[in-house]
């Protein structure tokens, strides 16, 4: 944090409701808080002292607001009426959010970039994913504040007292539950009428790219991890396709060519509105990925590569790897296998072995935040 708003912080926390009889009746802090893609942003919390929970007013914007001009009057002005606006003065039990079975139902999975998030990574537990990670937030939905979201960090997980994969299994059932896919032209569409009259775009179903996300569509790119949904897209295409990192919240779904000139085309794509349009905290990954019905992969290639370079670069598959155990999350195929697997005889599990370890396998696709 700079000097300069270091000294706005401060002065906005000595100042904040300076007018108000009440004030001394208030909790008023400072909180620097570790987000997504490494922002420290500060936040200002404001609470009756017989509240428990308060809402975070982020200061980073404020800042802004005054160093292009904004008087300090008119931006305390501005933070009491959101701070009012968004008051809870009863107290509320958040004790639920240490109770694993009282929360299961709420936990989801969030997929972020892994490298841009050393920092938070190293306070919350996670699975790696390749260059990506994915870590738990709890939904949280109350009448008095509306909804919200909690990080799952070191000091949750430990309350609740179970290990990683139960925690991942809850997040990957709600996360099935919950998971929404539309067809991009088609919702152009619904929010535009006569916009792709306009673009002139007649794109057969099963060639419109699809906008893969989760129901309330926060944090929705980590509906990739949904197996089901991801086969069921490559049904719809006729093959493999190809995930276009939108954002955190969102991915693009194609069909998959499978040739240097789209992995190129598409790569240089994401970086130019990665560069031009994603906002930081949004921002996912530079380059694509591919899912061929059985495992999600992805090339790493430098933003240039020449199509020698793209064609000769092997694909890396992607295993969720505990960051706790270093075990590999196998989204209950293991279950899966043991259940297909009771009943066999002999001759039958030898037979089902000869399937599995034929080398041949070129006939056709590879198919079968709140402050407490």
């Amino acid at each position: 944090m700079n000097e300069d708003f270091e000294k706005f912080a401060n002065e906005v926390k000595d100042r904040i409701f300076e007018n108000s009889g009440d004030r001394d009746n208030l909790d008023i802090e400072l909180r620097h808080v570790q987000k997504v893609n490494q922002q420290d942003l500060l936040s200002l919390t404001v609470k009756p002292k017989d509240s428990n929970i308060a809402p975070s007013v982020y200061l980073n914007s404020a800042f802004e607001a005054y160093q292009e001009g904004q008087s300090m009057e008119n931006i305390l002005h501005s933070l009491e009426n959101t701070i009012t606006e968004h008051s809870i003065v009863d107290k509320i039990d958040v004790d639920f959010i240490s109770k694993f079975e009282g929360v299961k139902d709420q936990i989801f999975p969030k997929l972020i970039n892994k490298d841009m998030n050393n920092e938070l990574l190293d306070k919350v537990p996670h699975y790696d994913l390749g260059d990506l990670a994915v870590l738990f937030y709890v939904k949280i939905e109350n009448p008095q504040f509306g909804g919200g979201s909690v990080t799952v960090n070191d000091q949750i997980f430990e309350q609740w007292g179970v290990d990683d994969k139960t925690v991942m299994d809850a997040a990957m059932k709600n996360l099935k539950d919950n998971t929404q896919c539309k067809d991009l032209f088609g919702f152009i569409q619904e929010i535009a009428p006569g916009l792709n009259d306009a673009f002139e775009t007649d794109v057969p179903v099963d060639k419109s790219p699809i906008i893969l996300s989760t129901d309330s569509q926060m944090f929705g790119a980590a509906a990739i991890l949904n197996e089901d949904i991801m086969k069921g897209l490559c049904d719809r295409v006729g093959g493999d396709i190809v995930i276009i990192p939108s954002s955190i919240h969102e991915c693009l779904i194609l069909g998959d060519e499978n040739t240097p000139d789209q992995e190129r085309a598409l790569n240089q794509m994401v970086h130019e509105v990665n560069t031009t349009t994603v906002a930081q905290e949004d921002l996912l990954s530079e380059h694509v990925y591919h899912f061929n019905g059985e495992e999600l992969m992805y090339k790493e290639i430098p933003l240039n590569a020449s199509l020698e370079t793209i064609e000769n670069t092997p694909f890396t598959n992607l295993d969720l790897v505990s960051a706790q155990t270093g075990d590999i999350y196998r989204m209950g195929k293991e279950e899966k296998e043991a259940e297909q697997g009771k009943g066999l005889t002999a001759d039958k599990a030898q037979e089902k072995n000869a399937v599995v370890n034929i080398e041949d396998k070129k006939q056709g696709h590879k198919r079968d935040e709140l402050a407490m």
